[in-house]
């Protein structure tokens, strides 16, 4: 054989590998689980609890995919287990992580009936909370709390005498020149323990015309989820995961051009916003 003819049964020989490798992409789609560790969601597909639970301890993820993109929450969910749900959602399981057929850990839950999963939206305004129980995509019970971010502003300012930009500033933990950040904390606390009170009425009084009693995961937004300490305090009161909500999350901008210097803090107090924005001609 020539070397002419050699490269050239080399080049076919390419271009045959590549039309194999161009037909198993298109036709067996992502090759998911190769190389990741999936134990959470083995033992979460035979409902072994205490081995999720180990796991979850030595950091392992939780959210890694199957080579179908079930994951460990959607185990859970399939199999109606509360507890493993719980703690998945605890170590961050997402809800939204969709297997290759569509399947998301919420749309199981909403599938099989399982009332027991729960979530909660709560936006925590400058002058109320809003309060929103859902069921998978299904809204079941709301209210609203006449008290938000303004009475911490107010607590501080009266307890501290500072003026309100100094209130605002400390209540999110920043610092303020003069000012004792141990000083703020009880006034801060005392607050959050009335603000727990009346969302505690308002679960109480779901709990008592529901057929389900758990509050599983708690989804905060709006300025006052900044106030320092609150989320934590909402989690250890209701031993619920709580997770900020990040409008931005699956929208990309470039804040400096729109003179956002810190996107992060903003995000919370966003939610309404861009849930308008993104709203159609026709939408309820």
């Amino acid at each position: 054989m020539t070397r002419i003819s050699t490269m050239r049964a080399q080049r076919r020989l390419v271009w045959a590998l590549m039309l194999v490798l161009v037909a198993v992409v298109h036709f067996a789609g992502p090759l998911r689980g190769a190389g990741v560790d999936l134990r959470v969601a083995t033992a979460a597909k035979s409902g072994n609890l205490a081995t999720v639970r180990e796991l979850i301890k030595t950091r392992v993820d939780v959210n890694a995919p199957e080579t179908d993109g079930s994951t460990a929450l959607l185990w859970a969910a399939y199999n109606n287990n509360v507890e493993m749900t719980k703690a998945l959602l605890t170590a961050g399981a997402k809800v939204d992580a969709a297997n290759r057929y569509g399947m998301t850990p919420l749309l199981q839950a909403a599938s099989t009936g399982d009332s027991a999963v729960m979530e909660v939206l709560l936006n925590a305004g400058a002058s109320a909370i809003n309060i929103n129980i859902l069921s998978g995509d299904q809204s079941l019970f709301t209210r609203d709390v006449s008290v938000g971010g303004n009475a911490y502003t107010e607590a501080v300012q009266k307890e501290l005498n500072l003026p309100f930009d100094s209130a605002e500033q400390v209540k999110k933990g920043l610092p303020v020149e003069g000012v004792d950040p141990e000083s703020v904390k009880p006034v801060l606390q005392a607050m959050t323990e009335s603000v727990l009170l009346e969302i505690q009425k308002t679960f109480d009084f779901y709990k008592a015309s529901a057929s389900s009693d758990r509050i599983d995961r708690i989804v905060l937004s709006g300025g006052a989820c900044r106030v320092e300490g609150f989320s934590e305090a909402l989690s250890e009161r209701f031993g619920s995961a709580v997770e900020t909500f990040d409008p931005f999350r699956k929208i990309a901008f470039e804040p400096a051009k729109l003179g956002i210097s810190d996107p992060e803090a903003l995000a919370p107090s966003a939610a309404v916003a861009v849930g308008l924005a993104l709203r159609r001609a026709g939408d309820r």
